[in-house]
């Protein structure tokens, strides 16, 4: 067996493999994308959610790999069978779809301000019911900010004096504090440098957080708070 179909079989999570029973085709459609040219949209056929659709090959496969095969977003449920679920950083909304494969009846809210990767997020969530998605970022006020677009999973607010990144979009910023009235099973947030603002800003709601996953970003121009989060 190679290494690329022992990943696809290792990676199908928590008594999904049924789903990848009869998926022959898998394995070949990862072949075909990983061969087309970056920041191409494309749609795939996963063990669990079909006609799925991507913005960017290499950014879809290493979630892939991480979300389904790593299962870096996975955790357990106390009591609640309906957890809510917050994703800060949506994306095209793959992890979504992992958390619905392992917890059907969560509830989830997502966070995507990159308004082109909104339209394939709404695509692949229109299925959900109990999905709430939201296209605009998340900040410690409500305001516009510049907003650099890499065209897949690496876009950020511009802060400071970085001269490495041009913004060529201005978004929308909310919140993060109402949405923590009630109880949070998993807060995960990704969001590429505004880590510690959000989380300032929503601290004194953090206790009706069960569990907090947070990519931390470090940009040229921007002070280095990981201190002060830990």
């Amino acid at each position: 067996m190679n290494t690329l179909k022992k990943i696809l079989i290792w990676s199908i999570p928590h008594g999904l493999y049924k789903y990848y029973k009869g998926t022959t085709n898998f394995q070949k459609d990862i072949d075909n994308i990983l061969k087309m040219p970056r920041y191409t949209n494309g749609i795939i056929n996963l063990p669990s959610h079909k006609a799925f659709e991507f913005v960017d090959n290499m950014s879809f496969y290493a979630q892939y790999i991480d979300f389904f095969h790593n299962e870096i977003y996975y955790f357990r449920i106390s009591e609640n069978k309906n957890p809510l679920i917050i994703d800060a950083g949506a994306n095209i909304g793959l992890a979504i779809v992992y958390w619905k494969s392992i917890y059907p009846n969560a509830k989830i809210i997502g966070f995507e301000p990159d308004s082109d990767v909104f339209k394939v997020l709404k695509k692949n969530v229109s299925r959900y019911q109990d999905v709430e998605i939201h296209n605009y970022g998340l900040y410690h006020s409500e305001t516009s900010l510049p907003f650099m677009s890499e065209g897949a999973d690496s876009g950020s607010l511009i802060f400071g004096n970085d001269s490495t990144r041009t913004p060529n979009k201005v978004i929308d910023v909310k919140k993060l504090s109402p949405f923590l009235e009630n109880k949070v099973a998993l807060l995960k947030i990704d969001i590429e440098g505004a880590e510690y603002e959000v989380l300032k800003e929503s601290s004194s709601m953090l206790k009706n957080v069960e569990k907090i996953f947070v990519e931390y970003h470090s940009f040229i121009g921007q002070e280095q708070v990981l201190p002060e989060l830990l």
